[in-house]
């Protein structure tokens, strides 16, 4: 992983993997004390964009940055089709909107649209995700995300990967990533 971030993941919420921004404050409190336990200091909490107004998210997320850097818990924004965090040009506004350091990418890079680069979003990517059924797109997201050294999560659309499912997945990145030295 990169030096500029040195934070280990710790937790991924429930919920699709992770933390709806329109979490309580409470509970949002409750997952940053635990990821930061976890890791002694150090973690990363996945964000994953809902479908509300701009203004409204926003001060969400800010308000979640500011909980994060209390805990210091690194925050990873995660696109997701039909959200405020849908495309690449979506993702960089939150992180430009929140400016803050504690904002981070966690793209599941085959679920942007078609006019975005993920390439756009890897100097502060922190996280990649994959679909264990999408292994097709294994090697565009190596391709895109090259010099990437962190973390990849791994699970299947419902959120229900299975074991198979999660081997069959780690053995075809773990083919792809070889077949590239």
């Amino acid at each position: 992983m990169p030096n500029r971030v040195q934070h280990d993941l710790a937790r991924i919420a429930a919920a699709g993997g992770g933390i709806a921004f329109d979490a309580g404050a409470r509970s949002l409190n409750e997952l940053l004390r635990i990821a930061a336990g976890a890791a002694k200091g150090k973690a990363t909490v996945i964000m994953r964009g809902i479908a509300t107004r701009p203004t409204d998210e926003l001060e969400r997320i800010g308000a979640a940055t500011s909980r994060a850097k209390a805990s210091n818990v690194t925050l990873a924004l995660r696109n997701a089709p039909q959200t405020f965090a849908a495309t690449t040009h979506d993702c960089k506004r939150v992180a430009k909107e929140a400016d803050s350091a504690w904002l981070r990418f966690g793209p599941e890079p085959p679920r942007l649209d078609g006019a975005s680069d993920a390439r756009a979003l890897a100097a502060n990517t922190v996280l990649l995700w994959s679909d264990t059924a999408d292994q097709p797109a294994i090697a565009a997201t190596i391709d895109a995300f090259a010099e990437f050294r962190g973390h990849l999560a791994l699970d299947e659309a419902q959120g229900s990967a299975t074991v198979p499912q999660l081997a069959a997945a780690v053995a075809a990145w773990r083919k792809e990533i070889l077949n590239r030295r």
